[in-house]
């Protein structure tokens, strides 16, 4: 049942990749505040006007292959390859705790990486942004729900 949710939340942050997960103002570099210039100039022209430009984080869109920010995009797509690996190959009870391990590893460092990045950075957060980082906690909670599930189970029928 874990294994499912999980793999929706894994197609929810893959289609995050491609969405906009913030949004920034940015002032056109040399304008000044937004403002019309009134002073008289030499020239006679006519005022300058600063543009404001609105800068979305997309993910997909920021692949640069010699900066290591660009590899932001990899967040979003583990779960999905992890959850294939662990389903196809790992059949043992040793294999699969070392797997539970790491995907919970990866699903903690990523979901904090998500949250600094989103609500942490110059950007402000549009809904994207709180979906993906809504998915990721998710993921979290179900991946402990499936780890520690069956334990506190047994606790609770006093076995």
């Amino acid at each position: 049942m874990t294994e499912k949710v999980k793999i929706v939340l894994g197609l929810l942050l893959l289609a995050c990749i491609f969405l906009p997960l913030g949004s920034c103002e940015r002032v056109e570099p040399g304008a000044p505040d937004s403002a019309v210039i009134d002073s008289p100039s030499k020239d006679s022209k006519a005022p300058v006007k600063s543009k404001d430009e609105v800068v979305y984080l997309i993910p997909i869109k920021e692949i640069q292959y010699d900066s290591p920010f660009s590899w932001f995009f990899v967040l979003f797509i583990w779960p999905l390859p992890l959850l294939f690996i662990k389903r196809r190959f790992l059949k043992t009870k040793r294999k699969r705790r070392i797997g539970n391990i790491l995907e919970l590893l990866f699903a903690c460092g990523a979901g904090f990486y998500i949250y600094m990045i989103i609500f942490h950075l110059w950007f402000e957060p549009t809904l994207w942004g709180y979906i993906a980082t809504i998915a990721i906690f998710l993921y979290v909670f179900s991946h402990l729900v499936e780890m520690f599930g069956p334990y506190i189970m047994l606790r609770i029928r006093g076995v």
